[in-house]
């Protein structure tokens, strides 16, 4: 097979936090189209709901990655590299605010998996990371010389 290169943007963890009925295990659960800019729902009552929401979609986000994932390894073998994250997080009133759209720059908004595999090999365990670590890591991996472009460093 020749290179192949994908970006794939999963938008289910996304207000308004979307999936099929048959993954609405948690509940009860926010109507689908709820406002979230609305201050009616900057009130901790909602929490439960709204957090259900959430949680059953990140729930349909598991199934498609696996979904993915098994078709990956069956297509493609030993030479992929599967790079895995978020682009924020979410809180949930832990520190007073919903959502990720306010200047709060707290563990929930902005501490994100960051997950590199390289189906041919084990990779270290790395504690902490940047988003501008990706591409270095990946030219790494891939044994071509660092690019003078990157902000960031290959965390191998």
């Amino acid at each position: 097979m020749k290179n192949l290169f994908a970006f794939l943007f999963f938008n289910t963890s996304h207000h308004n936090y979307h999936f099929p009925k048959d993954f609405e295990i948690y509940q009860p659960v926010m109507e689908e189209n709820f406002i979230f800019s609305s201050t009616k729902y900057e009130r901790t009552s909602y929490r439960e709901q709204i957090l259900n929401r959430y949680k059953n979609s990140v729930r349909f986000l598991d199934h498609n990655v696996s979904r993915f994932l098994k078709t990956l390894r069956n297509n493609l073998g030993s030479n992929t590299i599967v790079v895995f994250t978020g682009d924020h997080g979410e809180e949930f009133w832990e520190h007073g605010l919903l959502g990720h759209g306010k200047s709060n720059y707290v563990n929930q908004r902005v501490k994100v998996p960051l997950m590199i595999c390289d189906l041919g090999r084990k990779l270290p365990q790395i504690n902490f990371s940047s988003h501008v670590d990706i591409f270095p890591t990946i030219f790494d991996l891939l044994d071509l010389p660092p690019s003078s472009q990157f902000n960031g460093f290959s965390m191998l």
